[in-house]
């Protein structure tokens, strides 16, 4: 079973009430859980928010929805605890809740990528870096590739004066921005994946030191 979880927060520090903003007459959270539900891969979609106000909202347009802790810091978190609600899932997607342009041909994508490929526990979507101001803009998360494999993302500006993209990439790679539309994790190497901050989850950790990282593991 493929199961696809949008997070999304109400109280968010930019843009409080985000998830419920209209647009063309639908809220965002609506727009993406629609376009999450094209996906012919996707057999089960759900919303991961800490807030009453969303909670009803989706279920109010017919959605599946789960409250989750107010203490997670990322929706990245927020995912982990609904996936842990779904031990047979065979993949799981992290669909980021303000992408409401986010086409279900990128979800399925996403998804036969780890289906044909089971050996990565993890994969996103990218696009190569066309413009050079893209490299200096802190809103964009970069990602430095050898072929087939994610070697260093990064919202930063990364560049060959940097020690860690240096010791990371060799600097011989490709450099993408990530589309930060979804972002896909396979269940059977979840146990992985969580065992980075096991059944903790605190601030400090992110998936990025966890232990597949450290030992190679690669990022399709």
């Amino acid at each position: 079973m493929v199961l696809a979880v949008i997070p999304a927060r109400y109280a968010s520090t930019r843009f409080p009430g985000k998830p419920l903003v209209l647009i063309g007459g639908k809220s965002m959270i609506r727009r993406v859980y629609e376009q999450a539900s094209q996906a012919q891969l996707v057999q089960q979609v759900v919303v991961a928010t800490d807030d009453a106000r969303i909670f009803e909202h989706v279920r109010a347009f017919g959605g599946e929805v789960l409250l989750t802790s107010p203490e997670h810091p990322s929706g990245t978190d927020r995912c982990a605890e609904v996936a842990r609600k779904f031990p047979t899932a065979d993949v799981i997607l992290n669909i980021q809740g303000d992408e409401p342009f986010v086409q279900p041909e990128q979800i399925d994508l996403l998804v036969e990528t780890l289906l044909q490929h089971p050996r990565y526990p993890i994969a996103t979507l990218a696009k190569r870096i066309e413009q050079p101001e893209v490299l200096l803009n802190p809103n964009a998360v970069k990602v430095f590739f050898r072929p087939n494999t994610a070697l260093c993302i990064s919202a930063g500006t990364l560049s060959p004066s940097c020690g860690v993209c240096r010791r990371k990439t060799g600097w011989n790679t490709q450099i993408f921005t990530n589309t930060s539309a979804c972002t896909l994790f396979g269940a059977a190497l979840c146990c992985v994946w969580l065992a980075c901050n096991p059944l903790r989850w605190s601030a400090p950790n992110r998936w990025n030191n966890c232990a597949g990282w450290n030992t190679g593991c690669g990022l399709r």
